[in-house]
């Protein structure tokens, strides 16, 4: 039983974790219109919004500790896939002799 209760935890971690990615992505096209509304208000019309700072800051936000547990559990930590020098004879990074 205590098996079952485990899986099912973890569906809900995943399910709550795919959620706030998705949250996470809606809040970044939103501050991204937020921001270019404000830019174009200011450049076309002369005059500057006053909600416009406020709301991309909280947006931004919510893309950065809601959208953390996405990206962290969809990407590498450190992911590489180049270097400047091309890899070593043998393709290993290893050191030692």
């Amino acid at each position: 039983m205590s098996a079952l209760r485990y899986a099912f935890s973890f569906r809900w971690a995943n399910a709550l974790s795919e959620a706030a990615g998705y949250v996470s992505a809606f809040a970044l096209a939103a501050a991204t219109v937020v921001m270019l509304h404000g830019v174009a208000s200011r450049y076309f019309f002369g005059m500057a919004t006053v909600w416009q700072t406020e709301v991309s800051i909280y947006l931004l936000l919510v893309v950065t500790f809601w959208g953390r547990r996405t990206g962290s559990s969809t990407t590498p930590t450190w992911a590489s896939t180049s270097s400047p020098t091309g890899s070593p004879p043998g393709g290993s990074w290893s050191h030692g002799s």
